[in-house]
């Protein structure tokens, strides 16, 4: 998926074998579930680093590396899909290959997925081999196309480790938020791609019980990625990707992923009409997510939650205003609750959602605050956006 990096020049191949070493058991266990599911001899993760193939990460065999010219994956190397080859010793393109005519191996088998980088640029491939000649099941080249989906991701999550220690921050706090948050994305990826084949095994109906809950476990995997990436981007000193942001579909799309939460807490809601602002729509959308969620959270017992989103226009700013009818926060910890890894009260959690809140705004060149709730027990969470002509460059 996109976002995880954002490509400021072409990444090279150097750059991506390194990303691959980083990657560790993460790829091994990738290409391993990947032979072990396909039942082939070989499964590796390739590299095209000038006139030589790399196969950095292997099930089957130690890595190793092939001159251009004697690999089956030059021959796949152009095509930006799944492709194959069902007996490299019949094929024209591949039949005197040392690997195949047995001079260092007697391969029959290719299958292979293309590996891009974060620019979108094909730099290798996700490669099966075998010994005996066989056709690509359809089930295996969907199994295929989405590992090498996968390992795509991983090296883009590697790189944007390289970025983030060459630009080295002296926020030790955000600094380590930043690893944090980096570390949910793996088990993300891992929870993708099994998505993804149950729903191709699987083939259930859409409109069954079963059909439904994969459908939604989909669409909070999807919501939480694209969270999870604008934390990313934000905890890389990216800037936020500017545009005119419609609150009330960003509110929509929150409430909708948040719909089990809401559901368990048994809060009540309301959103009072919010407008337009100019921001970035996926890390506008963490803020409100954290808030809302918090409200949630933090409740009195045995009082149901509510939670109430409305806008207030000031003179140059929209303010923001979730209010919730929970114990509130003590007046010490006003400033001290935005602080990273802080918490004022028993509630499980770990401090950051807050934190997040504070730096996506301040990023956006906004304020955030807390204060009492008028209406009765409780707090009023709020940030203001900058009006879009109190921008450079205006709207």
């Amino acid at each position: 998926m996109g976002g995880v990096r954002e490509a400021t020049r072409p990444t090279d191949a150097r750059e991506v074998r390194e990303a691959l070493e980083r990657g560790g058991q993460d790829l091994q266990d990738l290409v391993d579930l990947l032979r072990d599911q396909t039942g082939v001899a070989m499964a590796t993760i390739t590299v095209l680093d000038a006139r030589t193939f790399c196969f950095t990460t292997v099930a089957g065999a130690a890595p190793f590396e092939t001159e251009h010219d004697q690999a089956a994956c030059r021959w796949s190397m152009p095509h930006d899909r799944v492709f194959s080859i069902e007996d490299l010793s019949t094929d024209p393109r591949t039949a005197t290959l040392p690997f195949v005519d047995g001079r260092r191996a007697s391969l029959r088998f290719y299958a292979s997925a293309p590996l891009h980088t974060p620019d979108g640029d094909l730099v290798g491939r996700l490669c099966l081999f075998g010994t005996e000649p066989r056709t690509l099941t359809t089930l295996e080249a969907r199994l295929l196309q989405v590992l090498a989906r996968d390992v795509s991701a991983i090296i883009a999550l590697r790189l944007l480790d390289a970025d983030r220690d060459a630009a080295a921050t002296s926020d030790e706090a955000l600094v380590d938020f930043a690893r944090l948050v980096h570390e949910l994305r793996t088990p993300l990826l891992t929870l993708r791609g099994s998505l993804q084949m149950a729903s191709d095994a699987l083939d259930l109906d859409a409109e069954s019980l079963a059909g439904r809950m994969l459908a939604m476990a989909h669409r909070s995997r999807a919501r939480l990625e694209e969270l999870v990436d604008a934390v990313l981007r934000l905890a890389s000193h990216q800037a936020p990707e500017m545009a005119m942001v419609d609150l009330d579909a960003v509110v929509a799309g929150v409430l909708e992923g948040m719909a089990e939460t809401l559901s368990a807490a048994d809060a009540r809601g309301l959103v009072e009409p919010l407008g337009v602002v100019r921001g970035d729509p996926a890390q506008l959308a963490v803020v409100v997510q954290n808030l809302v969620g918090n409200a949630c959270k933090f409740t009195r017992p045995g009082v149901r939650p509510e939670v109430h989103v409305r806008a207030v226009d000031l003179p140059r700013a929209r303010r923001i205003e979730v209010f919730d009818n929970g114990p509130g926060v003590p007046d010490e910890h006003g400033q001290s609750v935005f602080g990273l890894f802080q918490r004022y009260s028993r509630t499980e959690g770990y401090g950051i959602g807050l934190s997040t809140v504070a730096v996506v705004v301040r990023g956006h060149g906004g304020t955030v605050g807390v204060g009492p709730n008028p209406d009765g027990p409780g707090s009023c969470f709020w940030f203001e956006l900058p009006h879009p002509e109190s921008h450079p460059g205006g709207g």
